[in-house]
């Protein structure tokens, strides 16, 4: 596996629109160091950066937006500290969280995850009913799956493991994008 810069710089040159920094087990000081990295590669190519569960890395570091998990704080609440100035994405799992305010919604797991093994498998059905809301299917995502996704009137996929992962990640970002495009 490349270390994380190579791996970041590849994705983005074959395709890739958006970064969420995920790192669970970094200390704040850490965190923000690495989102302060991970920024400036980022920025060389006006591609936004959003931190995984934390507003308050957001804030320090100025990146494009937030994204939430079910337990972190409510989108109302984030929206209060953020204000509109930045993104602020939500996961939901069911029907009755899909509309609460949030700016894109990350709907699944879709399929079985490496990144959360123990993640529920959304029903397809769920991804479907939230079309009317900006989404991106999350979870297992591959490119040997994302066209079935594409194929239900997906507007966009966020995938972890897949690229991270791999050897050659323009490649694997290059076949998600192709699944995209094969559907159109």
């Amino acid at each position: 596996v490349l270390a994380w810069q190579d791996t970041l710089k590849q994705a983005i040159v074959a395709g890739c629109d958006c970064v969420q920094v995920r790192e669970k087990k970094m200390s704040t000081r850490q965190l923000i160091n690495h989102v302060l990295k991970v920024k400036r590669i980022a920025d060389k190519y006006s591609v936004p950066v959003i931190v995984n569960d934390r507003v308050d890395v957001l804030l320090a570091t100025k990146v494009s937006g937030v994204h939430l998990g079910k337990n972190d704080m409510s989108v109302q609440e984030a929206r209060k500290l953020c204000g509109s100035e930045y993104i602020i994405g939500k996961t939901v799992h069911a029907q009755k969280d899909v509309s609460f305010g949030a700016d894109y919604i990350g709907i699944g797991s879709m399929f079985p995850s490496q990144t959360k093994p123990s993640a529920q498998i959304a029903p397809l059905g769920l991804l479907k009913n939230a079309l009317a809301y900006i989404h991106l299917a999350i979870g297992g995502i591959t490119p040997d799956n994302a066209q079935q996704l594409y194929a239900s009137g997906c507007k966009g996929i966020a995938v972890s493991s897949s690229i991270a992962h791999s050897k050659t990640p323009e490649y694997i970002v290059r076949d998600l994008l192709q699944s995209e495009h094969q559907s159109t």
